[in-house]
């Protein structure tokens, strides 16, 4: 069984999910051996239909470093899982994740787009069930309405934005304007950089994190039926997906950056928080 084991950096590779499978349970029970009492399960997936041991071509990639929850489904040039029913889907350490095509394709032609594990398509339905004659929407796994993914981003007005009630929705189309186009309408109020080391805990240099904010006060783009003095929303990027910003309306007693910033941690502008904490 080893030999069918390939040793990369942090990571073992081994073409055959069964073969991957009992070679890592083998490495878990090891690491407990001395108090097999604590040893926590390491279960198959649930799903009995998956064909172990005959997807030939499929890989199955986990992280060696003695984390047992931290072993992965991970393929870099075709499925990572193939099922007995025809059934596959495309993984990126342990992601749904497809770029320019679906991640699970189901043989009643059943698609489904993601993007770094959300149901996300900018060109098309994320969702195609022909059986059904269903199509559906989605802009990082949230489900948007036709037009709104299909527009294209240089024929949008503030007023699209504006009139959609949904606030996820609103991010996602503020997104989809264009975060810099959206800015350089608004009046920036206040900014703020928090920056923090983090202590590695071991010999190495410090991690040094900081987080970007901007108070924009947005009344001049977003008109509603009466006339609005002032409309502050806190610009922020995501933790989460790096290089992404977002816009998100505050309260109109913000004033400052750290107000924004109680704000939407507490419901109070004066409760103090700071945002290096939040990741």
């Amino acid at each position: 069984m080893l030999n069918q084991v390939k040793e990369d950096k942090n990571l073992y590779t081994v073409e055959n999910c069964l073969e991957a499978y009992k070679y890592e349970l083998a490495l878990h029970e090891k690491r407990f051996a001395e108090n097999p009492d604590t040893c926590p399960t390491l279960p198959l997936p649930e799903d009995k239909s998956i064909n172990y041991g005959k997807n030939d071509g499929a890989a199955w990639r986990y992280d060696a470093n003695g984390v047992a929850e931290d072993w992965r489904l991970h393929r870099e040039d075709g499925p990572a899982m193939i099922y007995q029913d025809g059934m596959m889907t495309w993984c990126y350490h342990d992601k749904y994740h497809r770029v320019g095509a679906p991640a699970e394709i189901h043989p009643d032609g059943t698609e489904i787009w993601f993007f770094e594990g959300r149901r996300h398509r900018e060109d098309g339905p994320a969702l195609v069930i022909p059986e059904k004659n269903e199509r559906k929407f989605f802009l990082h796994d949230v489900e948007m309405e036709e037009w709104q993914v299909m527009i294209d981003p240089e024929k949008m007005t503030p007023d699209m934005i504006t009139k959609e009630e949904n606030a996820e929705r609103r991010k996602e189309l503020i997104r989809k304007f264009g975060i810099e186009r959206m800015r350089s309408q608004g009046k920036v109020v206040d900014t703020k950089t928090y920056e923090e080391n983090i202590s590695s805990g071991d010999n190495s240099e410090d991690t040094v994190i900081k987080r970007y904010y901007e108070l924009i006060d947005m009344a001049a783009v977003f008109k509603v039926e009466e006339a609005v003095a002032y409309a502050p929303h806190l610009m922020m990027e995501n933790p989460s997906i790096s290089g992404t910003f977002h816009l998100e309306a505050v309260h109109p007693d913000c004033k400052t950056v750290q107000h924004a910033i109680n704000w939407r941690k507490y419901g109070d502008i004066n409760k103090y928080w700071n945002p290096i904490r939040l990741t």
